[in-house]
């Protein structure tokens, strides 16, 4: 998993750590009921 997101990050050619806070708003906003 850490692997997945240190390659797309070299693959970006981003930060491990704006990779890394990307994937984790992307879960939050999985879990929160959507509003429109």
């Amino acid at each position: 998993r850490k692997e997945a997101i240190a390659a797309v990050a070299a693959d970006a050619g981003l930060p491990k750590r704006e990779v890394f806070d990307a994937v984790v708003a992307a879960k939050n906003a999985e879990k929160a009921p959507q509003k429109p």
